[in-house]
């Protein structure tokens, strides 16, 4: 089993056992919402300091090990199957194969040949009024990178 995922599992308990969101824990960690959730996901490392909030915040018991683990560099994007089966992730996928080359498209003629970076990145996720109901709001902003050839 990996560590990383075992550490998730605590957090994700102790979550729900004090019933916080996730904006409760990012803000106590003084960390952008998105960010903070990624890192307690076990998709981006945490600080030292970041991870004494999140402990007193949770009120968890974590090893040293577990502890320094929060604060290594983490396997990004490995998820569990090769295509997801979570609806909601499912559905980024699903945007992904339908729209991932209109984006490579439509990036590379505004910037040339590259790509936008996920590690010098934005992302806000919040909801909007829709005439039939709410709706979901994802904005990303990634720094361009062209390619080059040395």
């Amino acid at each position: 089993m990996n560590v990383r995922n075992a550490i998730v599992e605590k957090i994700l308990a102790s979550k729900f056992e004090n019933n916080l969101t996730w904006q409760d824990i990012t803000t106590d960690m003084g960390l952008p919402l998105t960010k903070g959730t990624a890192a307690c996901l076990g998709q981006m490392p945490l600080s030292a300091d970041n991870v004494g909030k999140l402990i007193n915040k949770l009120g968890l018991t974590l090893t040293n090990a577990e502890q320094a683990i929060l604060q290594s560099p983490p396997d990004r994007g490995s998820l569990d199957s090769v295509i997801p089966t979570d609806p909601t992730v499912y559905r980024f996928y699903e945007f992904l194969l339908i729209y991932g080359s209109t984006l490579k498209q439509l990036i590379s003629e505004e910037f040339g040949d590259g790509v936008m970076s996920t590690t010098d990145f934005d992302l806000q996720v919040t909801s909007e009024d829709g005439a039939d109901g709410p709706r979901v709001r994802v904005e990303m902003s990634g720094k361009f990178m062209p390619f080059t050839m040395k």
